[in-house]
């Protein structure tokens, strides 16, 4: 089994594939190799020319979703509300979801202040 970090390593710093390691990949799966991508990333910010490699899976999120075989077999999501303990105190952060702000409450009078794009 191959684990493979994404940026940096199976890309270059400027996000290319380079032959030798889109070689290297379908070498690796032609010898009965497992191969995974992983990395900090969501399955949504993984390029499409990846999984055309023929990877068998992806461990993203920093481990918080793991896919073996085009199947989700873990799916951990934070909770809507999270709480941060500090120095300075505990900040909450909480989200209603897509289309809502997201709302810090804390010790500071203004923890954040704008929008968010999701």
């Amino acid at each position: 089994m191959l684990l493979l970090d994404i940026d940096g390593t199976l890309l270059n710093y400027r996000t290319e594939l380079p032959p030798s390691a889109a070689d290297a990949v379908r070498q690796a799966r032609a010898r009965g190799h497992r191969v995974y991508l992983c990395t900090g990333r969501s399955r949504a910010e993984i390029y499409d020319h990846l999984w055309d490699l023929g990877v068998d899976g992806l461990i993203g999120g920093n481990g918080s979703f793991v896919e073996d075989a085009g199947q989700v077999v873990f799916h951990q999501v934070l909770d809507a509300a999270v709480t941060v303990h500090t120095r300075g105190g505990d900040l909450r952060i909480e989200w209603a979801g897509p289309g809502q702000p997201v709302r810090m409450t804390g010790p500071a009078v203004t923890v954040y202040q704008g929008s968010i794009t999701l």
